[in-house]
């Protein structure tokens, strides 16, 4: 009986708990903020890309700036009427993908009850609830990186020898990352940096 209560608070009520507190945090008066110049300038070439698909790379053309914020944006669009919701919806989401990565790396270097707490930090960090509601590609940003963390503590787990699919989604993740932000090609030396300082 006591094995059964520790897996229905453990496996149900934290993960309903948790996911109920990031999405009121994120969600409640998304749009009361009043919006930023960067998010007008984003949100703009959205809507550009969407009237137009030969402004497909219209960020680069204009300002250099990486597409898939913008990308992103456009098919929010397609969702919610409001464009500042819309755009402020996909940095929300990219938070949920980061909440769900940083317990994914709780659970692989101890435990859930690790994971559970790393995503409970995640939700009240200051930092990160301000990026989650705003149009803006930091928060796509800290996913690449979170999960890049993820595939890196992967490959070099004790006992098990990488994969192929481990190369590709590492792949996966600079390409996402550079089409965010070019820095994030330095995530790439992360698996090497780990290497050097653990192995």
């Amino acid at each position: 009986l006591r094995d059964k209560k520790f897996l229905f608070f453990s496996d149900i009520l934290i993960p309903i708990i948790i996911g109920t507190s990031f999405f009121y945090s994120r969600f409640f008066n998304l749009t009361l903020l009043p919006i930023f110049t960067d998010e007008a300038v984003y949100l703009h070439w959205a809507k550009m890309v969407e009237k137009d698909s030969t402004n497909f790379w219209i960020s680069l053309i204009i300002d250099n700036k990486k597409p898939l914020q913008i990308w992103l944006s456009t098919i929010s669009f397609k969702f919610f009427s409001d464009p500042l919701f819309a755009g402020r919806t996909v940095s929300v989401f990219a938070g949920l993908l980061s909440l769900v990565g940083l317990f994914q790396v709780g659970k692989l270097l101890h435990s859930r009850q690790l994971g559970w707490f790393l995503a409970f930090l995640y939700i009240i960090s200051p930092y990160h609830l301000f990026f989650d509601r705003l149009a803006h590609e930091s928060s796509l940003l800290n996913t690449i990186f979170v999960w890049t963390i993820w595939q890196t503590i992967k490959l070099f787990e004790k006992d098990r020898v990488p994969k192929l699919r481990d190369y590709v989604f590492l792949s996966f993740l600079m390409g996402a990352g550079f089409l965010i932000l070019a820095t994030s090609l330095l995530f790439a030396f992360l698996p090497l940096v780990v290497k050097i300082i653990f192995f």
